[in-house]
């Protein structure tokens, strides 16, 4: 069977399959990486070609963090004793272990694209993706201001740069590729495209740059974790969108 083939299969059969319900309740690292592997065991990831890889990632992170001393893993009985939700200031805490965050958030995103439909990406395909823009933003960024996508969307060359530098581990990956995917489809080298110039002058952002929603949050914590080195746990509230609506 070709490898093509095995992928359609796959992505069908996930597809297929329900939803994985999150931890209940407030839940830490350990109960997330447990539910990461029932999910895989059950299949819901069988798509991710980079899954395996990830949630490894994860599991030796948790490992490591958890053997040694300074910072430890458990916060200290004096780290933020008068709060009032025990998980929230567990989740504060743990923004010491930057390594355990990056494993968890690339996790996060496959749950986060399984949740949305969204397609899955690689991080080899993500490198080939990225190769493509890099070798044709100029002729892009050329085209108008803002490019036309699939279903009625637009989006700027500058907002997908934004998103690519974040890497295929980062939230917004797999929107992010499908959006390269599509333009590299709609515009491909070598042939003229509709430009779209409707905001050109108009002193006024594209629809849906001036006022970006927030990334996902946790209930209780309203947090970029961008900035605080916290992730959110999925699935609430709602995340940046790669293009514009």
């Amino acid at each position: 069977m070709k490898i093509t083939s095995r992928l359609v299969r796959l992505e069908d059969s996930a597809r297929h399959l329900p939803l994985p319900a999150p931890p209940r309740g407030p839940s830490g690292d350990e109960e997330w990486l447990a539910a990461f592997e029932q999910w895989g065991a059950a299949g819901h990831f069988a798509h991710e070609p980079d899954f395996p890889v990830a949630l490894s990632l994860f599991r030796n992170a948790i490992a490591s963090a958890k053997s040694q001393f300074d910072p430890p893993w458990e916060p200290p009985a004096d780290f933020m004793s008068d709060h009032r939700h025990p998980h929230i200031r567990l989740e504060c805490w743990r923004a010491n272990f930057p390594e355990v965050r990056a494993a968890y958030t690339w996790l996060d995103e496959m749950y986060w694209r399984l949740q949305r439909g969204i397609p899955p990406v690689s991080e080899a395909e993500f490198a080939e993706l990225t190769a493509w823009f890099d070798a044709n933003e100029t002729r892009l960024s050329q085209l108008g201001e803002t490019l036309a996508m699939e279903n009625g969307r637009r989006t700027c060359c500058w907002y997908v740069r934004n998103r690519l530098r974040d890497g295929p581990r980062a939230e917004e990956s797999g929107q992010t590729a499908e959006n390269v995917r599509q333009l590299r489809g709609l515009y491909p080298a070598g042939e003229q495209a509709v430009c779209h110039r409707s905001y050109i002058g108009s002193g006024k952002l594209p629809i849906g740059l001036s006022e970006l929603p927030p990334v996902r949050t946790s209930a209780l914590l309203i947090t970029d974790h961008r900035t605080a080195r916290m992730t959110p746990r999925p699935p609430s509230g709602t995340r940046r969108p790669s293009t514009i609506e």
